[in-house]
């Protein structure tokens, strides 16, 4: 008889490929311009533009696949770069703004605690990797 033996599940990794909706190319590729552009400003009608699609078509499709809108998307992607940045590095919470394409931290602190319920620097001081300071990301966009 062959011993069969099970391994408790692991951790599940989420991968670009895992994220992404699947079914509607173009909300496909949607995600992936607004995820490399998560350091910098990014418009809906630009977005629209990069997709050859009107806006007002783009803003549908979003709402029937997701359940929230472009913009939305756009500000939550934002916030996931900014919490990266958080937790990996000892950037101030002026220049974590800037490079995640606010032009004020101020606005950047409201709209932070607004979509993740806590201000930047409470989230650093409870999500901050140990070694973080020590990093070196002046690189990071």
């Amino acid at each position: 008889l062959v011993e069969s033996r099970r391994l408790p599940p692991g951790p599940v990794v989420q991968r670009d490929s895992t994220r992404m909706v699947g079914y509607d190319p173009d909300i496909d590729q949607a995600l992936r311009i607004i995820r490399e552009s998560s350091h910098r400003p990014l418009r809906v009608s630009e977005l629209a533009h990069q997709l050859r699609i009107e806006k007002r078509t783009l803003e549908r499709r979003f709402a029937r696949v997701l359940g929230r809108s472009p913009q939305a998307e756009i500000m939550r992607a934002r916030i996931e770069h900014a919490r990266q940045l958080l937790a990996v590095t000892a950037l101030s919470i002026p220049n974590v703004a800037r490079r995640c394409g606010f032009e004020s931290a101020t606005r950047f602190g409201t709209i932070f605690r607004k979509l993740t319920g806590t201000t930047p620097s409470a989230y650093r001081r409870q999500n901050q990797l140990p070694a973080a300071g020590q990093n070196d990301f002046s690189q990071l966009p």
